[in-house]
């Protein structure tokens, strides 16, 4: 998988439902460590479209897991940022 592959499968997990939980702390997608390589520039793509995006990590007996938390900082207007194509 590579960055053209990828943006639309996260596009699918942000324009499903949010529950009210999501739209206050974001959603969560677990990163693949296969994506590694290109991982900078999606969140540089959701960035520039106005997404807001942190990372969390996560060290435990099974190694490490990482997350990406996009949130939608307009959703107090009640609009959804774009989404890059």
């Amino acid at each position: 998988m590579d960055a053209t592959q990828l943006i639309p499968e996260i596009n699918k997990i942000l324009k499903a439902s949010w529950t009210k939980n999501q739209i206050a702390s974001g959603k969560w997608i677990e990163v693949q460590w296969t994506w590694v390589g290109f991982i900078g520039k999606i969140v540089h793509a959701y960035q520039e479209c106005g997404w807001d995006i942190k990372k969390q990590v996560e060290i435990g007996p099974k190694g490490r897991r990482m997350w990406l938390v996009f949130i939608n900082p307009r959703w107090a207007d009640g609009k959804a940022k774009e989404l890059p194509n």
